[in-house]
């Protein structure tokens, strides 16, 4: 539906989903015919009805609208995600919003969180990065190396990044 301004007709969006969801080489075809099929069909075989494909149109119409809106504003970090980094324990007082830029690390967010709370870092103090998630009951720390803007892409709405010293070191 809106192929006009992202170049991905219905052809194109086969040609890079087909392979992919069916594991083909992308040699053969019909894989994107099927995907082709999948499009254009969608309301009548995933049964969307009418108040749905609205919603839907409505939140395209808003993204575009917005995008128009903000299309003439510099920027100076481009792709930079703006997000909510816990210091030791989740609670407000602890929280903080830091711009993420694609390229940062886990040490370097680290650094960037403990910078902000003047809180300096002693010889045997070992801080890091924790990606924590509550339905699942898991606390992971992250490689100092990490990327920490693909680790909040793929965090759940249940799981949150925390600061704190590492307790094994």
């Amino acid at each position: 539906r809106v192929s006009e301004l992202n170049q991905m007709n219905l052809h194109n969006l086969a040609i890079v989903f087909g392979p992919t969801l069916f594991q083909t080489d992308g040699k053969d075809y019909t894989a994107g015919r099927v995907i082709e099929d999948l499009i254009q069909h969608y309301t009548r075989i995933f049964e969307v009805d009418e108040q749905q494909l609205k919603k839907q149109l409505d939140e395209i119409t808003a993204i575009i609208k917005l995008r128009e809106t903000n299309i003439n504003v510099p920027t100076n970090g481009s792709g930079d995600f703006i997000c909510t980094v816990y210091l030791e324990e989740k609670t407000e007082t602890a929280e903080q919003h830091v711009k993420i830029p694609g390229s940062m690390t886990a040490a370097e967010l680290t650094c960037e969180i403990l910078d902000r709370r003047k809180i300096p870092i002693k010889e045997k103090d070992y801080w890091s990065c924790w990606e924590i998630s509550v339905k699942e009951e898991m606390e992971r720390p992250l490689h100092y190396q990490e990327r920490v803007l693909a680790i909040l892409h793929s965090l759940g709405t249940d799981s949150y990044l925390l600061i704190k010293k590492h307790t094994s070191m």
